[in-house]
């Protein structure tokens, strides 16, 4: 072929066998293969991390109705970090029914903790809860999701059974693709009331709902939270009063910005009776640095910052920073009285439940000024419309944390 470039003629040559064997090599590549084609030859891949999927289908007015699988073991849930929370709530507004689903056997499993039933309960707000005796599989790979989207009904499985485990990397698609198809036939359904299994695990425990209760004033925070719990458990709290606090140990996985330090500072230093001995904080480890945020309900940016704020606001307390495994799911403040009682108060999304405006907060800062700098800041708190919060308190036999 000729062609005319700054009045001089070239001839160009098409590389056509180099042409087709490329075309091939792409073909092949989007091919999806064998090993994938769980769901039949109508299998595809999806192309985007599921949850992000799933809210582009939202905002398009596809989906009719969602069923979201909970696989893996329940010790290994981490209910609280698994990405679909706000999404079901979304779901929910758009009409596009969310279900989720767990193995009957979980009902009964000792490992499921009463942190993960409350998360199990809070996000049974925007969803039903079901359990099925047998949860689905296309091949070996479990399905994550089946989706009801424009007539038709398919599912969504991953060959990476650890992105079908709910937590923060569920539905992803990092290490293998996420694919879709024909949906396979599932296990009767059967629903369960998300409330009574946390009431029948409670005990003896008080289940109090904090919901709007602590809304306001950051500076009345720890004031109003103290006066909930003399209000709902009145023994729990003359007991403390009249005995005083020997040591308070909190632990919380996701103790990560300046706005629940301070909820917890304000938690802490209003705590009625005696002066406290002994106070212990547990939280993990950042698994990943953060960027430098601006305001109160930013996540810190590295672990040492985070420490040594910690430690300005409360120069006495013991500060552990431990690998997420290492900590347990719960958010628990636990009193040991003086009298050797233990109080136990299990807050459903520990001090990371409440929000704010845009108060901001100087991260360059050293950690002395951060902590003089958000001890007096002044600004209001509340918790997300129609949220329960719950929290248990339980009386637990006396032992060394």
């Amino acid at each position: 072929m000729s062609t005319t470039v700054g009045g001089h003629q070239s001839t160009l040559t098409l590389d056509r066998p180099g042409g087709l064997a490329l075309v091939t090599t792409l073909r092949a590549r989007l091919d999806l293969p064998d090993v994938l084609r769980v769901l039949g030859p109508e299998t595809r891949t999806l192309g985007h991390p599921l949850p992000e999927w799933l809210d582009r289908q939202r905002r398009a007015g596809a989906l009719s109705g969602v069923t979201f699988f909970l696989h893996g073991q329940t010790r290994d849930w981490e209910l609280a970090a698994w990405p679909i929370a706000g999404l079901l709530a979304r779901l929910q507004q758009a009409g596009a029914t969310p279900r989720l689903v767990v193995h009957s056997a979980a009902m009964t499993d000792a490992a499921l903790d009463m942190a993960q039933k409350l998360d199990l309960h809070r996000l049974a707000a925007h969803a039903s809860l079901l359990h099925a005796p047998k949860m689905p599989i296309a091949g070996e790979a479990p399905v994550l999701a089946v989706v009801e989207l424009q007539g038709h009904t398919i599912a969504i499985a991953s060959a990476d059974k650890a992105e079908a485990i709910p937590g923060p990397t569920w539905g992803l698609g990092a290490r293998t693709a996420l694919v879709r198809g024909p949906a396979p036939p599932l296990e009767r359904l059967q629903e369960f009331d998300s409330e009574r299994l946390v009431k029948l695990s409670a005990g003896n425990a008080r289940l109090v709902r904090l919901a709007d209760r602590l809304n306001g004033s950051v500076g009345s925070f720890g004031r109003s939270f103290w006066n909930i719990l003399a209000a709902e458990s009145p023994l729990t709290a003359a007991a403390i009063k009249a005995h005083g606090v020997l040591s308070t140990h909190y632990t919380d996985r996701y103790l990560i910005s300046p706005l629940s330090i301070r909820l917890l500072f304000e938690v802490l230093s209003t705590m009625p009776g005696v002066g406290i001995a002994q106070v212990n904080i547990a939280t993990a480890r950042l698994e990943r640095p953060e960027r430098l945020g601006w305001t109160v309900f930013h996540s810190f940016s590295e672990d040492g910052q985070r420490r040594q704020l910690l430690q300005a606001l409360l120069p006495k307390a013991n500060i552990e920073l431990r690998a997420k495994a290492d900590l347990p799911h719960a958010r628990s403040l636990t009193l040991t009285l003086r009298d050797g009682r233990r109080i136990a108060l299990l807050l459903d999304q520990g001090f990371g439940a409440w929000r704010t405006e845009a108060a901001r907060h100087d991260f360059r800062a050293d950690a002395v000024a951060q902590a003089r700098a958000l001890r007096a800041a002044v600004f209001k708190v509340h918790s997300e419309p129609a949220s329960e919060l719950p929290m248990v308190v339980e009386e637990r036999p006396g032992a060394t944390l």
